[in-house]
């Protein structure tokens, strides 16, 4: 239902041409934003810090899609990147406490409402969480937490994989048939008890994503997070990333 009352608002918004189009929230006050897409290109930001004291700067190009929202009232920050596909007309949500955004491309020329089949994928999906610490803007202390190498006997089945430690803990479900929630991700910091969310089509990893989660000023002392995940023949590969 979500979903289906995204895409009716979307259809439904004054526009003029093809633009990438996104819904900024903290909890049920919500801001939309919108910009042409230009060669298949297209940013989507706020000026300063809006009347919600949320910040996004959404930004797809040919090869990639990356949204960012910064909570400076309560010093976070979380970013997320991968395939463009994250931001078709599907939509993806990208959530961080009680703040969220969505974005989705609105053409005006639908060529097709069903996805494309999705392609080959390689043996392996290896994720990776990093930890560091920023102080006065450089990074400390940087390791890597946790490593999970999967080789899905078939990729169109659902893979779900999870991983933690003492302190942090991350999930990912990929479902390659599910052009809506087909990547879902969560990574959660167990020492503040924050938790960063993405869902959106499976699509968005093609052949990776990257999840980062700031806390903290990093000009002064923050911690900071990042999970990626590729698809790789190498199951080694994680070694050199």
């Amino acid at each position: 239902m979500k979903t289906l009352a995204l895409l009716i608002l979307f259809s439904t918004s004054a526009h003029a041409g093809d633009a990438l189009e996104c819904r900024l929230a903290r909890g049920a006050s919500p801001i939309f934003l919108k910009a042409p897409i230009v060669e298949n290109q297209a940013d989507v930001k706020t000026t300063d810090t809006s009347e919600l004291g949320l910040g996004l700067d959404a930004s797809l190009a040919p090869s990639s899609f990356l949204v960012v929202v910064q909570d400076d009232s309560h010093q976070k920050r979380l970013a997320f990147t991968g395939s463009p596909a994250g931001a078709s007309s599907d939509a993806s949500l990208l959530e961080l406490g009680e703040s969220q955004v969505q974005c989705a491309q609105r053409l005006e020329k639908v060529v097709s409402l069903a996805p494309p089949p999705p392609p080959a994928m390689p043996d392996y999906l290896v994720c990776m969480l990093d930890e560091a610490r920023f102080v006065n803007g450089e990074p400390q202390d940087q390791k890597r937490r946790l490593v999970s190498v999967n080789s899905p006997l078939n990729s169109t089945m659902p893979l779900s994989i999870a991983a933690a430690d003492e302190t942090v803990s991350f999930r990912v479900r990929y479902v390659s048939f599910d052009p809506f929630h087909g990547l879902d991700v969560v990574l959660t910091d167990k020492t503040s008890g924050e938790t960063a969310h993405f869902t959106g089509p499976a699509r968005t990893m093609l052949p990776s994503f990257l999840m980062a989660l700031t806390q903290g000023d990093k000009a002064k002392d923050a911690r900071f997070l990042r999970l990626g995940c590729v698809w790789t023949n190498d199951p080694k590969s994680y070694k050199t990333l």
